[in-house]
């Protein structure tokens, strides 16, 4: 047993993993914007984008698992060229979909309907991903 187990143990405790709720796929690092606060350092110039084996790999992966939820980031996720099929993909399991997105590419050409819609009774939902303009994150009470 590694050092963890045996402190969880010390302790009378045990670590299980519980059911999948939520699958999310990061697909790449393009993005319409170039934000100083991203975590993946997204940016137009961003090359690294989820390639098609991978997709599909992940596709199969989707049919055959069933996720309630399948949760699409990236830069700007509607970027990739497999957005679309992964939003096919889950819808055709049942699966709700979330796209965190920036909510400026939908205002470019190509993007004005993309296919997922703010909480909408399908269980579909568009979260946005919007700048903190303050110094300090607000402290929760």
């Amino acid at each position: 047993m590694n050092v963890f187990g045996q402190k969880l143990a010390a302790h009378g405790l045990s670590l299980r993993r519980a059911s999948l709720d939520a699958l999310q796929i990061n697909v790449g690092r393009k993005c319409n914007q170039a934000c100083r606060h991203c975590h993946v350092n997204a940016a137009p110039w961003r090359t690294e984008m989820m390639d098609r084996e991978t997709a599909h790999r992940i596709g199969d992966w989707i049919r055959a698992n069933r996720p309630p939820t399948v949760d699409l980031t990236a830069g700007a996720p509607e970027l990739s060229e497999f957005f679309q099929y992964f939003v096919e993909t889950a819808r055709h399991v049942g699966a709700c979909v979330v796209d965190r997105n920036n909510l400026t590419i939908l205002t470019g050409p190509g993007f004005e309907a993309a296919p997922v819609c703010g909480a909408s009774p399908s269980g579909n939902h568009r979260l946005p991903a919007l700048l903190c303009r303050q110094e300090r994150q607000p402290v929760a009470r």
